[in-house]
């Protein structure tokens, strides 16, 4: 059976041709692409009174980490190095106000200078940080406000440690995101597997025909609640131009 990961490197494959002449096209088309249109939610003005932007960060020492926000990975090391101010948004990992859950899950470095470390031990450290800042205000004004910080306590040796903790976040948007999914480790494996590789035969297909049209219906609905979430529907966002610019570029050098 084909492996997951014979079809990532397939379907990245296609991101590697050879850049080929265009033809040109007017503003007025460029402006009307199918990729433009993902992100026609609010022309208004924007009304909300603030735009909190969430981040997380985690400080080890001892140990490899994993992050996950309300059960979704958001940053993962696995490098016996240091890291500093590598904070990672989590936005578009909060779907409305309330409690989020964070979970924490630390693993033993393994052979290291041909020693092996097989436990976390109690003498190893890991602390986790949450801050947000609000990006109605000026970039000069930026001011991070620290929401939660918690350090991990190891009672004794273990193989593998988790802890799951909790934080509160108000945000100004309601997102559905995975509120009515299906968990897929009660469905077959098996079954799963074929069709998870049917559709990415498929996804592969749209690319290689380079159908713009069918490939934004696929990720309309995704990318719009990332707009709603990480740029609070604001067109004049540069990220959101760049993002919009990387879009449209991909797909000029798809229609080779």
């Amino acid at each position: 059976m084909r492996s997951f990961k014979n079809w990532a490197i397939i379907l990245f494959g296609f991101l590697g041709l050879a850049a080929c002449g265009q033809s040109k096209k007017s503003k007025k088309q460029m402006k009307n692409r199918p990729i433009n249109r993902i992100f026609e939610l609010h022309k208004g003005k924007l009304d909300y009174s603030s735009m909190p932007a969430f981040y997380i960060e985690g400080y080890q020492s001892g140990c490899f980490y994993e992050i996950l926000v309300n059960d979704i990975l958001v940053f993962k090391h696995y490098k016996n190095v240091g890291l500093s101010n590598h904070a990672v948004p989590i936005n578009d990992n909060i779907l409305k106000s309330g409690l989020q859950k964070v979970t924490i899950k630390l693993y033993p470095l393994g052979e290291i200078d041909g020693k092996n470390y097989t436990t976390i031990d109690p003498d190893d450290s890991f602390r986790l940080k949450i801050f947000s800042r609000d990006k109605k205000k000026p970039y000069e004004a930026f001011d991070y406000d620290f929401l939660f910080e918690h350090a991990v306590e190891i009672p004794s040796s273990v193989p593998y440690f988790e802890e799951t903790i909790t934080f509160n976040a108000e945000v100004p948007y309601e997102l559905e995101g995975w509120s009515n999914s299906q968990n897929l480790k009660e469905m077959d494996q098996e079954q799963l597997e074929k069709e998870v590789l049917v559709f990415y035969e498929k996804y592969a297909d749209v690319i290689y025909n380079q159908d713009e049209e069918a490939w934004v219906k696929l990720v309309e609905k995704r990318e719009k609640e990332y707009f709603k979430a990480v740029y609070y529907n604001d067109k004049k966002s540069e990220e959101l131009k760049a993002r919009i610019g990387d879009f449209t570029l991909t797909w000029i050098f798809y229609r080779c």
